[in-house]
């Protein structure tokens, strides 16, 4: 009887890759790719190791600045300490010297992101060299990819294509691109697709079940293409803005097995609705997810309320909701949900909750532990601003957006008055015609001490307000110290 072969076990990785692998699955910390470039320079490639210093140094940003951010939109806060300039002059001569190897097949098309590389593919590139990179050594230094395909229907044949290629790759953005996720324009360019004659979109071979729309079938079906990959399995940050993502298409990227490590999550600029807010309320799948960007989603408030009362956003710490309009019982809802207690960060600019939202916010029973607050634009008053000077909720804050509102001195002096916002390390009142009475009990506050950064453009000030301001904070654009400045901007 013949012997049968003992099954085939997948190569151990090296230690180079072992690493790599590591720092890649914690994007937001810098110990594992300090740890990797101590390891190049003991292999002898110390420049290298030196690049991906200077370059974690280079994106640390101010302590108030909480938002996460994945690889797939990298910032660079290198402004923000005397030596910048000068890491950036080394960095670049570092890269100039060994760009060729270190980029190797993605030179026209990579960038590096804290010392990894960032992956930027069109679809005439990837049809033309998949072949050719299938054998790459470079695929493990690859963290992001992102494809960019404006108006062309091939994209998501093609990145299935390369999925296998790239493993080990954390972070995916798709943003803008017209992958067909749904849509009027993606779906009047399929083949299955055409108008009658009063310019109606009519399918040919789709069944319509009558329960949602013919773009949303397309939508359904076409994430079905991406999320059913397993090659999305390592997956930490996924970015969809703008890709035409409709209800059905989020319900199927919902469902995906494969996404259950998420961290990062954007579906800014879909219509996704209260059905595809429903679906990622009810996921099992998604649990993990600590970020969860749902700008310009258009929810009404029935999708709010279904992700409040959501029991599986046990991991979320950042939500941002901005430009979504929110009715005094949705901001209700959010500040009673079940995981608000964890919430560190929260944006709801652009929401219009008018005095009524901010007291709600105020008198949630579950936002305590906010660090950062966002609520430019959302039509606040002095009755709103009040309030929320005076609630516990904003006891931990070190970073609060009030601008384009109009608070006026009252809201001013309340902010300047209140001692729950002694740790404020970034206030910004741009737009929020505060007058003289309001910049000098700004200027003279005994509470905001501890302001690294104050923006108040557009104050409604004299040059008297503006000069007890520049007296207490700083100079006009100029550093109070090494890590503070402090904009003051009289209009007129």
């Amino acid at each position: 009887m013949p012997r049968r072969k003992p099954p085939s076990r997948a190569a151990a990785p090296s230690p180079l890759e072992a690493l790599l692998l590591n720092a890649k699955q914690n994007p937001e910390e810098d110990t594992p790719r300090l740890i990797l470039a101590d390891w190049l320079e003991e292999q002898g490639e110390a420049d290298r190791a030196e690049f991906i210093r200077l370059q974690c140094k280079s994106a640390r940003r101010p302590e108030w600045d909480l938002w996460p951010r994945s690889p797939s939109e990298p910032d660079h806060y290198g402004g923000w300490d005397e030596g910048a300039l000068e890491r950036e002059k080394r960095a670049g001569e570092l890269l100039a010297r060994h760009r060729h190897l270190w980029l190797g097949p993605w030179l026209d098309h990579g960038t590096f992101w804290r010392g990894l590389v960032q992956v930027t593919l069109d679809p005439t590139t990837l049809a033309h060299r998949r072949d050719e990179w299938a054998s790459v050594p470079h695929w493990p230094w690859v963290e992001g990819l992102k494809l960019q395909c404006p108006e062309d229907r091939r994209c998501l044949r093609l990145l299935e294509a390369v999925l296998p290629l790239v493993g080990g790759f954390t972070s995916l953005n798709l943003e803008y691109s017209q992958i067909g996720l749904g849509g009027a324009s993606s779906t009047a360019r399929d083949a299955r697709f055409s108008r009658d004659p009063g310019g109606r979109l009519s399918a040919r071979g789709v069944k319509n079940t009558g329960d949602f729309s013919i773009s949303e079938q397309i939508s359904r079906s076409r994430t079905r293409l991406l999320a059913s990959s397993p090659h999305l399995s390592g997956l930490l940050s996924l970015n969809l803005d703008g890709v035409g993502l409709r209800g059905e298409g989020v319900r199927e990227l919902a469902a995906s097995p494969h996404l259950r490590g998420l961290r990062y999550l954007s579906l800014s600029g879909n219509h996704i609705g209260e059905k595809g807010a429903t679906a990622l309320a009810q996921s099992l799948n998604l649990r993990s997810l600590a970020v969860l960007d749902l700008d310009l989603t258009d929810l009404p408030d029935r999708a709010i309320q279904a992700l409040a009362d959501s029991t599986h956003f046990q991991d979320l710490r950042s939500l941002k909701l901005r430009s979504i309009v929110l009715e005094t019982d949705a901001v209700r809802a959010l500040g009673a949900s079940p995981w608000a207690a964890q919430l560190i960060a929260l944006d709801l600019s652009g929401s219009r909750m008018l005095d009524a939202g901010v007291q709600e916010l105020a008198a949630a029973p579950r936002l305590g532990n906010l660090r950062w607050l966002d609520l430019s634009g959302a039509g606040a008053g002095p009755v709103g601003v009040r309030a929320l000077a005076a609630s516990p909720n904003v006891a931990r804050l070190i970073a609060l957006d009030l601008s384009w509102n109009r608070i006026g001195e009252e809201g001013a002096v309340a902010l300047a008055t209140s001692a729950s916002l002694a740790g404020l390390r970034y206030l910004d009142l741009s737009g929020c015609r505060i007058g003289d009475r309001g910049a000098v009990a700004l200027a003279n506050s005994p509470h905001l001490r501890n302001l690294a950064e104050l923006h108040v453009y557009a104050t409604d000030a004299s040059e008297g307000g503006s000069a007890a301001l520049a007296q207490s904070f700083g100079e006009s654009f100029s550093l109070c110290s090494p890590t503070s400045t402090v904009s003051v901007i009289p209009v007129g």
